[in-house]
């Protein structure tokens, strides 16, 4: 996720959609094979993803955040709190509420 490719709507939309696909392979991932380098990898690489993409299309991003921040996954919830505290997310204010209480509930 490059925000300066992002930067047009549909790039955004498209994204996101990319983004989700690596969730739910990461998700499908029993949790004791997480530890597994490749795993790892994906789950840092979501760390930092989800907020880009959330930035640059909030309609499609923003739900992503929400299912990550209320998920009884702990690796889910680790990837919300970590997009959570990037400040490209500032601009979407209020709209990150649910994300933000929720994973505020799960720290």
């Amino acid at each position: 996720a490059e925000p300066r490719l992002l930067k047009q709507a549909p790039h955004g939309a498209e994204a996101c959609a990319v983004v989700g696909d690596a969730i739910d392979l990461l998700l499908a991932v029993p949790a004791d094979q997480r530890r597994e380098s490749d795993v790892r990898v994906l789950r840092q690489a979501l760390g930092y993803a989800v907020s880009v993409v959330a930035a640059a299309a909030p309609d499609e991003g923003i739900p992503l955040l929400e299912r990550l921040a209320t998920a009884a996954d702990a690796d889910a919830r680790w990837i919300a709190r970590e997009n959570l505290k990037k400040a490209r997310l500032t601009a979407l204010g209020a709209r990150l509420d649910v994300a933000r209480e929720a994973s505020a509930l799960t720290t």
